[in-house]
């Protein structure tokens, strides 16, 4: 009986709302997460053979590297612990 009563615990709480709740969850968690790169990166121009390229890079000017790296790996480094459990 008790199992019984765990299974449809269990039943109960995996619904397509609660379904909907977690893929909606996950996509915020996901897009805020990336905000970081959106405002790191950007076009670089470079003078190379008297010739203009225009690239997407770190924006190094404004930024700093290591320090945008140590802070990705602290606050998003989580997700790899995780991912590697039993």
């Amino acid at each position: 009986m008790y199992q019984d009563g765990v299974l449809f615990l269990f039943f109960s709480v995996r619904t397509e709302r609660n379904a909907l709740y977690a893929i909606c969850c996950s996509w915020i968690l996901i897009l805020t997460s990336c905000i970081p790169l959106y405002l790191c990166h950007g076009i670089k121009k470079q003078n190379f053979d008297g010739k203009v390229y225009i690239h997407c890079g770190f924006l190094d000017e404004d930024y700093n590297h290591m320090a945008f790296h140590v802070s990705s790996v602290c606050l998003l480094g989580w997700d790899v612990r995780i991912s590697h459990l039993p």
